[in-house]
């Protein structure tokens, strides 16, 4: 059976797993829209799953280190955002003892 997204779901092989899949459609979706970021809704919505498996998914791709999330928005981790990152480097900055 083919999905909309194009990944091959058989579930005749013998280790597809749907848990898996869908973390790895969350890694593409989040991959697919780089810098502009999602919000955990869109996300599920894009995946085609519920939101709550969307906020697992998310969650464990954090704790792999392959996804950040900022200001309530879902990056993949391999993309930097510009004006965050100089906005907490600034913050670190200000933060350390002089």
């Amino acid at each position: 059976m083919e999905g909309d997204d194009g990944y091959r779901m058989r579930k005749e092989e013998k280790h597809w797993n749907v848990a898996q899949q869908r973390v790895l459609r969350t890694l593409r979706v989040l991959v697919e829209h780089g810098n502009e970021g999602l919000l955990p809704g869109k996300v599920a919505e894009l995946v085609g799953t519920i939101p709550s498996n969307a906020t697992r998914d998310l969650a464990n791709l954090r704790i792999a280190g392959l996804a950040q999330q900022i200001d309530e928005r879902w990056y993949p981790a391999m993309v930097r955002v510009p004006a965050r990152d100089a906005a907490h480097s600034a913050q670190r900055s200000s933060a350390q003892p002089k």
